[in-house]
C-alpha cells in the first residue's frame, strides 16, 4: 500500500508576546481571553469563569511574575464579553484599577494596549516602580522595558 506510512509534518511558527521576554527583559503581558489567568480575588483562590465577574488578579503571561492585582472589592474591573464573543476587562472609569509593583523603576518602555478595534502603541514611556491599569476596555496589554522594532520583535 503506497503511502500508508507517509507522514507529512507541518510546523507553524506562531508568534507569541512571550517571545518578547525570552531575553529576560522586564515587563508584563496580560490576556483577558485566557480565563485561566484571571481570578476574582487578589490571592488567586477564586477563578473567573465567565463574563460579568470581578477581576482581582490577572496573572502575567510573560514569565516575569508581574501579576496585576486589586484587593478592594469595589475597585476591581469586570470581565466582559463583546458581541463577537471576545473577553475584555472593563474598569468603571471611576476607581477601578489593577496594579503591579516592580523591583526597580522601568524606563524606555513600550506599551501595547489592545482596545476593541485597534492597538495603541506608546514609546518611550517611563513607568517607575508601579504600573496601574485603569483604562478600558482592555482586550490585552504588553508592557516591556525596551523599544520594540517591527520585523524584529513583532
Amino acid at each position: 500500500m503506497f503511502g500508508s506510512s507517509l507522514r507529512i509534518g507541518i510546523s507553524f511558527n506562531r508568534w507569541s508576546p512571550r517571545r518578547l521576554f525570552a531575553d529576560g527583559t522586564q515587563g508584563l503581558w496580560i490576556d483577558p481571553t485566557d480565563l485561566s489567568s484571571l481570578f476574582q480575588d487578589a490571592a488567586g483562590a477564586t477563578p473567573v469563569t465567565d463574563a460579568d465577574q470581578p477581576v482581582g488578579l490577572v496573572r502575567d503571561k510573560s514569565g516575569r511574575g508581574n501579576h496585576l492585582s486589586q484587593a478592594t472589592s469595589s475597585a476591581k474591573p469586570t470581565l466582559r464579553k463583546d458581541a463577537q464573543g471576545r473577553y475584555y476587562l472593563e474598569p468603571d472609569g471611576i476607581d477601578d484599577l489593577l496594579s503591579v509593583t516592580f523591583g526597580a523603576a522601568l524606563g524606555n518602555c513600550t506599551l501595547v494596549f489592545a482596545g476593541p478595534a485597534e492597538c495603541t502603541v506608546l514609546w518611550p514611556l517611563s513607568v517607575g516602580t508601579t504600573f496601574e491599569l485603569h483604562s478600558g476596555p482592555c482586550y490585552g496589554l504588553v508592557l516591556i522595558a525596551k523599544q520594540l522594532t517591527e520585523g524584529v520583535d513583532l
